[in-house]
């Protein structure tokens, strides 16, 4: 690994003493110091270097560090209760994949006002939880798998859904399977 940073820098934080999961080379490296600075990892280091300068040291007591887990497919229904568990399970990201519906008033995740302003205040700092990356309607075919699902039966529909799910703040669009190829490339466009 290959950081870029001075020996004797003031940094925020250090958790020394840790064992390092490298899931890329698939080893554990032990003893470790993790330097921290503007919410980054700039270095890790052989904890006898102590080439930094920190008010928060956390002493890792020999306990074992490993890069942040991503769920890519949830549909978050009580995002405080669910803010916590991914937390205290090592998940720091997620990807809602959305599907409520006001029309229909089913829903596979909570309503997605709900989830826009639970990510906002995990981005601001006012609540401790995961990343969120979510998505707001399904887009499906006729006639639908379930009612959660937007339906669209042309290329007109499928582009006003996709553009009112990005002006209500959608990260992505999640498609499902009865979508034909026209309406399907309408999406993928838009």
């Amino acid at each position: 690994m290959v950081f870029g940073c001075n020996q004797g820098q003031k940094v925020e934080i250090v958790i020394s003493n840790i064992n390092v999961i490298d899931v890329k080379e698939g080893k554990v490296i032990h003893n470790q110091d993790v330097v921290i600075d503007r919410n980054q990892i700039i270095d890790i280091q052989d904890h006898d270097d102590h080439k930094y300068q920190t008010d928060q040291l956390i002493n890792g007591g020999g306990n074992y560090l490993i890069p942040g887990f991503w769920d890519m497919h949830v549909h978050t229904q009580d995002p405080d209760l669910y803010s916590k568990l991914y937390i205290a399970n090592g998940i720091t990201g997620i990807r809602d994949m959305g599907g409520n519906d006001p029309f229909t008033r089913a829903a596979l995740s909570d309503d997605f006002k709900n989830i826009a302003q639970w990510r906002e205040d995990i981005l601001k700092g006012e609540l401790l939880g995961p990343r969120v990356i979510a998505a707001r309607s399904i887009i499906d075919g006729p006639p639908g798998f379930w009612p959660a699902l937007k339906v669209v039966s042309n290329e007109k529909e499928a582009i006003a859904t996709v553009q009112a799910d990005k002006q209500a703040g959608a990260d992505f669009i999640k498609v499902y399977s009865l979508l034909r190829e026209r309406e399907f490339k309408a999406v993928a466009e838009e």
